[in-house]
C-alpha cells in the first residue's frame, strides 16, 4: 500500500498574518467530509426516540426508519458514498439529517440550498417523494414550517438515478397558508415564502427528511449527497480516512499574544484545513492547502491560554486527514516570536 506523508511543524515568524481566533472562519472551498466519526456538524436521527428535530409530538415507538453511510448507490455526485435513508414498512416512520449552518440564520440569509438524491425504492403507499427540506421559525405567520418537496419541482422524481435539487430556486409551501400562493396546493418561490414568513425570522429548526407523518409513505429508500448551504458543500461517504499514527517532538515556548506559524503538508490539494489549539479547543484559523497539499497559517496564541503543554491539530475538512504538533505555552503575555518544534511525521493511506 502506498502511503502519503503528512507533516506539521511550527516555526518563528518574522511577519504577521493574523487569522481571527474567536470564531471559525468561513469554509468556502472544497467539500467537507461527512462520515461516521467525522460528521462535520451534522446529526442523523429517526422519530423512534426524542432527538432534534423530533420532539414527543413526532414520536412513533414502532418506527422502522433507519439510515447508514453507504457506498454508492450508482455514481454519487461527490466521492463514492452517500447517506442512505429508509422509512421501512411502518407508516409514520421518518429519518432526518440535520445540517450545520442554518439554525440561527434568518430566512432572508439563506442564499444557497441545494442537494442531490438517489431514490432507490419508491413508496408502496400514497405518493412518492425523495428527501424533503424543512425549515421552521416563528415569524409573521407564527410558528411556521417551510417545506421543499422534490415531487413539486419541474423535474419529477425518478428511481434509480441521481437527481440534483436547487431549493433556493425551487417552490415551497407551508401549512400556515391554507389556500392560494405558498399553500400546499399552490407552492411558491423561495422569495415569496420568505416574504410570507418574514426575512428577519430566525430559523429554529432545519433538516432533510425522508418520510412523513400519517400514512403517505412506506418502504421508501433514498440516498443524500452533495449538499450545499451558503457556500459550504458537504460530501457524504461510507467511512472517514483512518487517523494516521502520530509521533510528536516537544516544541519551543510561546506565550499568550505570541505569534505562531503552522506548516502542514500531505493534505488534499485545495481543501480547507482547520487549525485548532488544544487542550481547551479553540479554532485559531482555517486556510486552504495549495496545489501540492501544503498549508501555512499564522495565528496569535489566544489571551488566557494556560501555561504548559498544548497541541495544535490540523484537520483537512474534505479528506479528514489530520496532523498534530505540540506547543509549550509559557506564562504571561508574549508579543514576540512564537515557539518552534521539530518536524512531526504522520502517515495516511493515499486516497
Amino acid at each position: 500500500m502506498s502511503l502519503r506523508k503528512v507533516i506539521a511543524f511550527v516555526v518563528p515568524v518574522s511577519c504577521l498574518v493574523v487569522t481571527g481566533y474567536a470564531a471559525c472562519p468561513a469554509e468556502a472551498s472544497g467539500p467537507s467530509l461527512v462520515a461516521p466519526g467525522h460528521l462535520s456538524g451534522w446529526s442523523v436521527t429517526t422519530n423512534e426516540k426524542v432527538a432534534p428535530p423530533y420532539d414527543a409530538g413526532n414520536l412513533n415507538s414502532q418506527s422502522t426508519a433507519a439510515y447508514e453511510f453507504a457506498k454508492g448507490p450508482g455514481k454519487p455526485p461527490l466521492g463514492d458514498g452517500s447517506l442512505m435513508m429508509s422509512t421501512g414498512s411502518e407508516k409514520n416512520s421518518r429519518v432526518s439529517a440535520v445540517p450545520p449552518g442554518l439554525v440561527g440564520r434568518t430566512f432572508g440569509e439563506v442564499s444557497e440550498l441545494r442537494f442531490a438524491t438517489y431514490l432507490e425504492n419508491a413508496s408502496s403507499t400514497g405518493y412518492t417523494s425523495p428527501t424533503n427540506v424543512k425549515l421552521a421559525g416563528t415569524g409573521t405567520l407564527g410558528y411556521a414550517t417551510a417545506v421543499f418537496e422534490p415531487r413539486n419541482q419541474a423535474a419529477k422524481p425518478a428511481t434509480g438515478k441521481w437527481q440534483a435539487w436547487n431549493a433556493a430556486s425551487g417552490v415551497w409551501w407551508t401549512s400556515k397558508v391554507t389556500s392560494g400562493s405558498c399553500s400546499q396546493a399552490k407552492p411558491c418561490s423561495w422569495k415569496k415564502m420568505v416574504g410570507k414568513i418574514g426575512a428577519s425570522t430566525k430559523i429554529s429548526t432545519a433538516y432533510f427528511e425522508l418520510g412523513d407523518s400519517g400514512t403517505s409513505f412506506s418502504d421508501e429508500k433514498c440516498a443524500l449527497d452533495d449538499v450545499a448551504i451558503n457556500g459550504v458543500t458537504y460530501n457524504f461517504e461510507a467511512a472517514a480516512p483512518p487517523a494516521p499514527p502520530t509521533a510528536v517532538t516537544p516544541g519551543g515556548p510561546a506565550g499568550p499574544g505570541g505569534r505562531v506559524t503552522v506548516h502542514g503538508t500531505g493534505f488534499q490539494p485545495g481543501e480547507q484545513v482547520r487549525v485548532t489549539l488544544h487542550s481547551t479547543a479553540v479554532v485559531v484559523g482555517t486556510a486552504a492547502a495549495n496545489g501540492a497539499g501544503d498549508v501555512t497559517l499564522t495565528f496569535i496564541v489566544p489571551a488566557g491560554t494556560s501555561p504548559g503543554q498544548h497541541v495544535i491539530v490540523l484537520l483537512g475538512l474534505a479528506s479528514g486527514r489530520t496532523a498534530t504538533v505540540p506547543l509549550v505555552v509559557i506564562g504571561g503575555p508574549q508579543t514576540g516570536f512564537g515557539g518552534m518544534a521539530r518536524n512531526v511525521a504522520h502517515h495516511h493511506p493515499r486516497a
